[in-house]
């Protein structure tokens, strides 16, 4: 969160960017049905869930910019709460950084610790977004561990954290 909040503000075009970014790859997931067959075993359709937890925009930058070596992978969330940063004065931001800098840059300190210690607004969990989606809660976890299971990544790419 704060890597990007600092890098959204490098030079004069890179907040307008980093916003677009965001525009192209939105925090929320996204459910559809695929069709009219009903799964007997769940009662519900066959469902296609979009999103993710990784920000596929500035994760796929490297490899367009033909750079191999330790991609970083960006959370979603942390993006869009460094979003919610560029809204603050930054003088505000700066101070609380500076207030709050151990635990902002230490590997054991969550996202959500961050969310609360800057007063920033909680965005909605996965699990919260597919209940308001319709998704019956005996599928929700099986959908989320979907979503976030690790195993799937890239050997070559760094999480952010």
């Amino acid at each position: 969160m704060v890597a990007l909040w600092l890098a959204a503000q490098a030079t004069s075009g890179t907040e307008s960017a980093y916003r677009a970014v965001l525009a192209r790859d939105p925090y929320t997931v996204t459910v559809t049905g695929a069709g009219p067959d009903t799964d007997i075993r769940s009662g519900v359709e066959e469902l296609n869930v979009f999103g993710g937890p990784m920000l596929g925009e500035l994760e796929g930058l490297p490899y367009r910019l033909q750079i191999f070596n330790f991609v970083v992978r960006w959370g979603k969330a942390d993006a869009y709460y460094a979003e919610q940063l560029l809204g603050r004065p930054s003088a505000d931001v700066s101070r609380a950084f500076s207030r709050f800098w151990a635990q902002l840059t230490s590997p054991s300190t969550s996202t959500d610790e961050l969310v609360r210690l800057l007063g920033l607004r909680p965005l909605p969990s996965y699990e919260q977004q597919l209940e308001r989606a319709g998704v019956p809660s005996a599928l929700i976890e099986s959908v989320v561990k979907n979503l976030t299971d690790p195993s799937g990544a890239d050997p070559s790419t760094v999480p952010c954290r």
